[in-house]
């Protein structure tokens, strides 16, 4: 399987349909070869691209289908639970969960 359909495959998972140009984005931003095969060498660097760039997938309007993209409510709420997990995971700062905090005056 080519890192190309990895991705694809990633969020279709979750409703999530890519245009050609976002998995180019995606790629190129992460210096991974779309038509390279996915394997035990890349995986981890491919996996940690994929929760990388689901922030500006749920930075987009909901419900909206252009260029070739669609995420419903349902599908963004699945797919912040699984980004959070993947953080968690991999070791990844969460950008998305807003964290309690305290200050002493």
């Amino acid at each position: 399987m080519t890192i190309s359909e990895f991705i694809k495959g990633q969020f279709e998972d979750f409703g999530v349909r890519l245009s050609d140009a976002s998995v180019l984005e995606y790629t190129l931003k992460n210096k991974l070869t779309a038509s390279a095969e996915v394997s035990d060498s890349n995986f981890r660097k491919v996996q940690v691209a994929t929760v990388k760039y689901i922030p500006k997938l749920l930075a987009m309007p909901q419900s909206v289908q252009e260029g070739g993209m669609t995420i419903s409510k349902a599908s963004r709420e699945a797919l912040l639970d699984w980004y959070k997990m993947q953080c968690k995971e991999l070791g990844i700062k969460d950008l998305l969960t807003k964290k309690p905090r305290v200050t002493f005056l």
